[in-house]
């Protein structure tokens, strides 16, 4: 059942949080208010974890096609126990929100439930909706901290790490649907990725690339107080990465170069989190 709630990721989903308000927030607001953070941390990572619940719930079928190693449901649990869980794990979401005491932050913890809950039964069936729904909640946990805590001078670092949250998400959802397109054409689910051509997929994989890219150039203007070794810093980290990302996505033919690929942004992101350390 652990497995389930996908604990690496939600362990990277805190690191996130806990990186964005100790490196941004902390220094730049009158008063930290770490009780409120945790909740609000407490009310993501529910959040999150449910939405894994209920996504392993629906994709029962798909699953048994693409990873059968990985069907939890029925093997590890009964659709019973997962579907509690789901329910608990909203409701302790929603209540860390309402302690919080703030309408705003109770407003997007009930929005994303609701959400991910469409996108499992309904979006990610479509084509491209899916994928942007993801990518948008993804940003959401960046822009909460943002407007709870209202951070003097953090302003650019945190509407740059929200675009880079949203594109890279978007690139990865993009590509797993890619890499899972032989289940979800036996389950009759239609995506982007398989319904278009290989050709066609990779100028969508370049254009979303292209964006990120640039908006990662467009950062550098506004880094305060930069030199030599931050700006060299930025470039092996954040710069370089992407224009690899264009190889990688100009050698797709197959599944083990489309695994390749999504191995190879998920380390990315973890390298966008690392930039805010150093």
């Amino acid at each position: 059942m652990f497995n389930i709630l996908r604990p690496i990721n939600l362990l990277l989903l805190l690191a996130v949080q806990f990186t964005l308000w100790f490196r941004l927030c902390v220094p730049n607001v009158v008063e930290a208010k770490l009780m409120e953070f945790i909740l609000i941390c407490i009310s993501v990572i529910c959040t999150a974890a449910a939405a894994y619940i209920i996504n392993d719930i629906v994709d029962i079928a798909t699953d048994k096609i693409n990873k059968p190693q990985k069907v939890y449901i029925k093997n590890y649990a009964s659709k019973k126990k997962a579907f509690i869980a789901y329910f608990m794990l909203n409701a302790a979401a929603i209540t860390a929100a309402i302690f919080v005491f703030d309408l705003f932050i109770i407003i997007i913890t009930i929005s994303s439930i609701a959400l991910l809950y469409l996108y499992s039964s309904k979006l990610k069936q479509t084509i491209f909706w899916g994928n942007l729904t993801i990518a948008l909640l993804s940003a959401l946990p960046v822009l909460e901290l943002y407007i709870f805590f209202r951070p003097s001078n953090a302003d650019n670092e945190f509407l740059a790490y929200a675009l880079f949250a949203l594109l890279t998400t978007l690139l990865r959802e993009i590509v797993k649907d890619r890499e899972d397109s032989e289940g979800d054409l036996k389950s009759g689910i239609k995506t982007l990725a398989n319904s278009i051509s290989e050709n066609k997929l990779k100028i969508v994989l370049y254009a979303v690339n292209g964006s990120l890219t640039i908006c990662l150039v467009c950062f550098l203007f506004f880094i305060k107080d930069i030199n030599i070794s931050s700006f060299l810093l930025y470039m092996v980290t954040m710069i370089l990465p992407a224009l690899l990302i264009f190889v990688l996505i100009y050698k797709l033919k197959n599944n083990f170069t489309y695994s390749r690929l999504s191995l190879s942004i998920k380390i990315y992101m973890f390298l966008g989190l690392i930039r805010l350390w150093i």
